[in-house]
């Protein structure tokens, strides 16, 4: 498995960004290689992982389907699609990889929220992804020469990637209501967001988070509420159901799993936070989903 310096250079960084009601956190950004015979196992991920196919071809393998990706084309592996790809008709083969945690911030009818229901249904080939591709050079590029403001050059190409995927993989498009102006996003939320969202598994408090934070008790409060009218209680309780949704859908892991691994202490009062919030049992839930 080959990787460019630049492309080493790329996955290194820090990608994380907030747009219309997502946050998106990469996990690597990078340009693979492969030469003559090559198998890459079946294997998933919790996580979007978006293919963008260079040069040559390859065959891609998934639980329900399999196809051939080619030059110019890409495909989407959202979270929990066990995939598998191997060499093509070519003897050689170059990928540009995406893989990102997507995480929707809320279910309102947003851009976001448009964008997170095209990409979390999709997994096929789809044609014309050069003008992708060449965005995906650019990246490369700035990495490699690392001119002052490169990082937030890439942040930028970043968003039109998933931008221009997202598009090429709408066929059923809905339109939508996205807002008129934009509250300026406070630094120190990100902050509050992803310190939260990392420490789902432990018992966190307001009074844990602020001294994390260095912030005053009402000054935590003051902040969460000015960017998403919410108290910390309610972003902690909304963020651990998103969550909780997520593995729901995407995963096979058990209840007792997710409870643990989203800060329950046992598997009835998971049961009890949920049908709170969705008026069913995760069980049912995720029955629900799987009918989806």
């Amino acid at each position: 498995m080959g990787y460019s310096k630049a492309s080493e250079s790329l996955s290194e960084l820090d990608l994380t960004l907030r747009t219309d009601h997502l946050l998106i956190e990469v996990i690597w950004f990078r340009e693979m290689e492969k030469e003559g015979q090559w198998v890459i196992d079946e294997h998933m991920h919790h996580s979007f992982e978006f293919h963008f196919c260079a040069e040559g071809d390859g065959h891609v393998y998934l639980e329900d389907d399999d196809f051939i990706v080619s030059k110019g084309q890409f495909y989407l592996t959202p979270p929990g699609k066990q995939h598998a790809q191997t060499q093509g008709l070519t003897d050689s083969y170059k990928e540009y990889c995406l893989n990102c945690n997507i995480t929707l911030l809320d279910d309102n009818q947003s851009e976001g929220f448009a964008i997170y229901e095209v990409l979390r249904k999709s997994s096929m080939a789809v044609p014309e992804c050069e003008e992708i591709l060449k965005l995906f050079s650019k990246a490369l590029l700035e990495a490699e020469d690392k001119a002052i403001g490169y990082q937030n050059a890439i942040k930028s190409l970043m968003t039109l990637i998933l931008v221009e995927a997202t598009r090429r993989l709408a066929k059923d498009f809905t339109s939508y209501e996205s807002k008129k102006k934009f509250k300026h996003f406070d630094a120190r939320y990100h902050e509050i967001y992803r310190y939260i969202r990392s420490n789902l598994s432990d018992h966190l408090t307001v009074a844990e988070i602020s001294s994390h934070i260095h912030l005053s008790e009402k000054q935590l409060n003051r902040i969460v509420k000015d960017n998403t009218g919410l108290t910390v209680k309610q972003l902690m309780s909304d963020l651990r159901m998103t969550v909780c949704k997520d593995m729901l859908k995407y995963t096979n892991k058990r209840i007792s799993e997710i409870a643990e691994e989203t800060g329950f202490s046992s598997v009835y009062y998971f049961n009890q936070f949920f049908k709170k919030y969705e008026s069913v049992s995760p069980t049912e839930f995720r029955k629900m989903s799987e009918n989806l």
